[in-house]
């Protein structure tokens, strides 16, 4: 939680600054997580596509 909430005071612009790099880090953070996630769903998918089609075309 920020200062300026904590204690109704405003915001010295390091504060801002170091507040908004942290924010910055951790919506980063979220994005590089959501993308690895949706890599490792494609690969799933792509298994079992791979699976399925072995089942319906067996060499």
């Amino acid at each position: 939680m920020s200062r300026k909430i904590l204690k109704n005071t405003p915001e010295t612009d390091e504060e801002k600054i170091k507040r908004l790099g942290d924010e910055k880090l951790q919506l980063q953070l979220a994005l590089a997580e959501s993308i690895e996630k949706q890599a490792q769903d494609k690969i799933d998918l792509q298994l079992a596509l791979a699976e399925l089609i072995e089942k319906i075309n067996p060499s």
